[in-house]
């Protein structure tokens, strides 16, 4: 998609309308002199025919839904193509009915009543939002091949200067970085740990002045348990209570079947908006790297095939068990 394309989507996208000659004049510039794709979106979200236009779309939705109060939360699991719908959720909610953070730490720093007054979380809170709010909550999410998520995620982490692990990934290779102690469990059946994390967010290890954030202290809390079995049931249960499931390989289906969730009209084409295209592909990783992934991923590569099958419809009550086991994967 080139610059005058992407613009026109999130046009159509957030405004719902093709954009004028001055405005793609404007934006292509932005990105022409530097402005990432996230940025030049951000932006036209928070300008103010976009805050105007999605409020009177919310209360649309609103009454649209009679009875249906208790808020969305869009389980975003890391690597999963979750911006992409991140950028769609923002087409739909106006602002100020979405919670700005996404991490554990961000949910830490927000009181309970504040958090009440949202209408849609999209982020990576693993399973302690709902214990936090004390309430249901409406949720959906998307799974990805495990090989291909692994890959982004070691990538994501040698970019981000931020993450907490970035320093020592930098100087990892792949198969180190599915080995490595202290990073193993963010590619170990990530994504069924994600969905199985029970423990509460007041058991998490560490204080605020340690140096350890929540986020880092849920995903290791969540990695302990690592019987695949036991990972399996509890991650099919936790599916179980999602409303849509979707897979980034068919994430254009996905978003159909979320916008048939929340009432809205479905968006068009999806774009890929943290996209990565300099990282390599799983089809040229080395046999051995790739034979490690495939062992310490079983899990979810059960849960990513069922999810496949069934990303067409609301309410995918059919995620079931019969794993092929092997031996897990040397450290």
């Amino acid at each position: 998609m080139n610059d005058s394309a992407f613009i026109h989507f999130l046009y159509e996208l957030l405004l719902h309308r093709r954009a004028d000659p001055e405005g793609l004049a404007y934006w292509k510039e932005q990105l022409h002199s530097g402005k990432t794709a996230m940025q030049v979106f951000t932006a036209i979200q928070t300008s103010p025919e976009c805050e105007s236009k999605q409020s009177k779309k919310w209360l649309e939705l609103e009454t649209s839904m009679p009875g249906e109060s208790l808020p969305f939360y869009f389980a975003h699991i890391p690597k999963t193509a979750g911006m992409s719908v991140h950028a769609f959720l923002a087409s739909v909610f106006p602002p100020h009915d979405i919670f700005p953070g996404w991490l554990c730490d961000h949910l830490k720093s927000t009181s309970v009543s504040r958090l009440r007054q949202y209408r849609l979380f999209r982020g990576h809170f693993f399973g302690y939002l709902q214990l936090l709010l004390g309430s249901r909550l409406r949720m959906f999410t998307v799974l990805r091949d495990p090989v291909d998520r692994s890959i982004s995620h070691y990538y994501h982490i040698r970019r981000a200067s931020e993450h907490p692990f970035h320093q020592l990934v930098a100087q990892m290779s792949l198969r180190e970085f599915c080995l490595h102690a202290e990073t193993r469990h963010l590619v170990e059946n990530f994504q069924a740990c994600f969905l199985a994390s029970l423990a509460p967010l007041k058991d998490l290890g560490g204080s605020e002045g340690d140096g350890v954030s929540a986020q880092t202290c849920i995903e290791q809390l969540s990695a302990q348990n690592r019987k695949p079995e036991w990972l399996l049931d509890a991650a099919t249960v936790a599916l179980g209570s999602f409303e849509a499931v979707g897979t980034t390989e068919n994430l254009d289906d996905a978003l159909i079947v979320f916008s048939r969730l929340l009432g809205c009209d479905a968006p068009p084409a999806a774009y890929r908006i943290n996209s990565a295209p300099e990282r390599i592909a799983a089809k040229d990783i080395d046999a051995e790297t790739l034979a490690i992934i495939d062992e310490l991923t079983i899990v979810d590569r059960h849960l990513h095939t069922q999810a496949a099958k069934n990303c067409a419809s609301l309410h995918p009550q059919t995620f079931h068990g019969a794993l092929p086991l092997s031996h897990n994967a040397s450290s």
